[in-house]
């Protein structure tokens, strides 16, 4: 059994002008039985029939009848108790607890007693007590509505205990809240509508145009009319996914049920704006039609579309949905041996069904391998490096696994564990011979200092030996500051590059998921629109060798840099259309190699260089809604040249605060031009282009 329990916070707002009478604590206020709360106003809903145990509301929402009827799954009854529940905020004598409606009381025999500070009240009554006192036409005390109009009613709610030897609660003790009620009688024929052409011509969502996704419908595009008949606010578009077979799509509206199938609500603010637009839950490659109603706050719903010229718009076919990676994928061990039939990835299928798939341990294991190994075996799948290392790797495992279908899972670990003890024995021998021979090459070995760069000029001045350079007009003496030197660089910078070469073959199915043998090559503009974008790179670089006055810098420069851009997927069923599901693409090319420049000075203004070496381009291609990546990648090279300026020539104390203060030597503005070529089986990655940025040595 459910109670219905709301838990109000209630604000100065929806208390009585002068509450301070009140010992109602406002922050433990809880109501039940109702069909909903918000924002200070109790709902009370009657849609149909339905029957309750008298503790919760009923759900009426189970007629099968043509034409749909309208219901509500939180319906309100007569027997229905309804409940308020509060803490006291201080002691009251000889008090009685009351609920009213306007001035008329809900409880025939009160409770009056001595109360204390923090005691819990419970005010019990029904709504029959409740219809009655509202006085609305139409409106039984059960609640039951006669004729064929629809019915509103809005009171106030008062509650709280009297003063002490006090008779009816009085306004300046009670603390209040609004109800409202709407119902609609069973043999109301105004609870469907037909599809409309503008917000004019129908109630709340009266025109809605779905499209799929994997697994699931969007709503695209929407009419909607605030207006609500009954004079309550509209809450949200209830809507029924209705399994539908090719060719019954008008069916499908003029048949609807209000109890079919149980409805998916979309909350709606009063523009029309619809928050939430997915509707989840559905089957790939089954045809759904979508009928659609509204529900208010008082939970009633009704105003159904049922008229079939909806179909058009209201009845998609889920179907998966694919990024541009996604035929990249496979597992690690296809992956490294190029093929599912190869004689070494069947003996590890042979392992996985005999020794792991049969206790709780290895289904986990294989659970874990199959939600990981997929954006790993993309990357492996478009490297041939990668996949000789990935071979090396695997074969121990191999060669165990062999032993463990042989000779058994046990003795292949007494085997292993055995040549593993002997290894490492062996192992531990010989480094204890490589050990004596590096302490021996320590001892024999110079150690080689840095020299400390000077920017000295001598002149022919009896204060030059103390390092004095040049004197300004205003008498000022510079001496030179030794300056320690810096062989590290970090470089940020910004270009404009070209996305990858990559393109996908997506062979299209039948409604029911069936391959229909159709190929059909989407690229990636198809996918992601835009051929470039903004790429920001990182270079670190050190410099072992040459320094200022050699003739230049020879270094060793590693680093990376990403851009990203957001798209659409493709439905299998049909390619053509882009899906609403959301796609990030990240490029990340990371570089490692050497760089030179032609520095002969310190603080050089202008300084040329040229770097170069291996790229290994990392894909990966993230949907909205999944957790892990597609992912793939491939090696390649890249080339670079262009000019440092120096900034420090500027400002030379700036620059020598920078390096006694921060370590920071030179302070660089750069401008680059760099290649960058990764092709493969997979993807082709092919950019020339310029980028600036700002670098510093420390």
């Amino acid at each position: 059994m459910i109670q219905h329990l709301v838990l109000i916070f209630l604000s100065f707002v929806f208390l009585n002008p002068v509450w301070a009478a009140s010992i109602v604590d406002t922050n433990t206020i809880t109501i039940s039985g109702i069909s909903a709360f918000e924002g200070g106003t109790v709902y009370g809903g009657v849609a149909g029939t339905c029957t309750g145990d008298g503790v919760s509301p009923c759900n009426s929402c189970t007629n099968t009848s043509t034409p749909p009827k309208a219901c509500n799954q939180s319906n309100i009854y007569g027997s229905l108790a309804f409940q308020i529940q509060f803490k006291t905020s201080a002691a009251r004598n000889n008090a009685m607890a009351q609920i009213l409606i306007e001035s008329t009381p809900l409880i025939v025999n009160p409770e009056t007693k001595n109360w204390t500070s923090g005691e819990t009240v419970v005010l019990n009554t029904t709504w029959a007590a409740i219809c009655s006192a509202m006085g609305v036409a139409n409106l039984d005390g059960n609640c039951n509505i006669s004729g064929l109009s629809q019915i509103v009613g809005s009171k106030t709610i008062k509650f709280g205990i009297a003063a002490e030897g006090g008779g009816t609660l009085a306004d300046a003790e009670a603390s209040t809240l609004q109800l409202k009620f709407h119902g609609i009688p069973s043999g109301a024929s105004d609870v469907t509508q037909t599809l409309c052409a503008d917000s004019g011509g129908g109630f709340g969502a009266c025109n809605l145009t779905f499209v799929a996704g994997d697994g699931k419908a969007f709503i695209d595009a929407a009419i909607f009319n605030p207006t609500e008949p009954g004079g309550t606010a509209w809450d949200s578009i209830a809507i029924f996914p209705i399994a539908t077979p090719n060719g019954g799509e008008s069916n499908a509206y003029t048949s609807f049920t209000s109890g079919a199938v149980s409805p998916t609500f979309k909350k709606i603010d009063n523009d029309g704006t619809i928050p939430d637009s997915q509707v989840g839950g559905l089957a790939n490659y089954q045809k759904y039609c979508l009928v659609y109603g509204m529900k208010n706050k008082a939970q009633n719903i009704y105003k159904f579309v049922n008229d079939p010229a909806a179909a058009s718009a209201g009845c998609i076919t889920p179907s998966v949905v694919v990024g541009i990676l996604d035929d990249k994928r496979c597992f690690i061990s296809t992956a490294a041996f190029g093929s599912s039939d190869m004689s070494e990835v069947e003996t590890f299928r042979k392992f996985r069904d005999q020794f792991l798939v049969t206790n709780n341990l290895g289904k986990a294991f294989v659970g874990f391998y199959y939600d990981m190994s997929p954006p790993i075996a993309n990357m492996i799948s478009g490297s041939e490096p990668l996949k000789a290392l990935t071979r090396g790797l695997l074969y121990p495992f191999l060669l165990f696994a062999t032993m463990a279908l042989q000779i058994g899972f046990v003795w292949a670990i007494v085997l292993s564990l055995g040549t593993v003890i002997g290894l490492v024995t062996a192992f531990r021998i010989l480094r204890f011979r490589s050990v004596l021979m590096v302490m021996l090459l320590v001892l024999v070995s110079p150690h080689l200092k840095a020299d400390l760069l000077s920017t000295e000029e001598k002149i022919d001045h009896p204060n030059a030996k103390e390092g004095l350079i040049r004197i300004k007009k205003d008498g000022t003496y510079v001496y030179d500051v030794k300056r320690t030197p810096k062989n590290q660089s970090s470089h940020l910078r910004f270009g404009q590059a070209n996305q990858p070469q990559i393109t996908i073959g997506i062979e299209q199915t039948d409604a029911s998921g069936n391959p229909t043998g159709t190929f059909k090559e989407y690229s990636f503009e198809d996918f992601y629109g835009s051929a470039s974008g903004v790429i920001i790179g990182y270079d670190y670089e050190w410099f072992p060798w040459g320094m200022e006055g050699d003739g230049g810098r020879l270094g060793v420069q590693a680093g990376g840099a990403g851009m990203f851009v957001t798209g659409n997927g493709r439905l299998v069923a049909d390619p053509d259309t882009q899906s609403k599901e959301s796609y990030t693409f990240v490029t990340l090319p990371l570089n490692l190699g050497a760089v030179y420049r032609l520095e002969w000075k310190e603080q050089q203004m202008f300084v040329p260089y040229v770097s170069g070496g291996g790229t290994y381009l990392v894909l990966l291609e993230k949907r909205e809604d999944k957790a892990m990546p597609s992912a793939t990648g491939g090696f390649g090279f890249y080339g670079a040249g262009g000019i440092l300026f120096n900034l420090n020539t500027f400002d030379r104390e700036a620059g020598l605060k920078l390096d006694s203060e921060y370590g920071i030597g030179n302070l660089w503005l750069s401008l680059e031009f760099r290649v960058t070529e990764v092709q493969n089986a997979a993807f082709g990655f092919s950019n020339r282009y310029v980028n600036a940025g700002l670098s510093f040595d420390f």
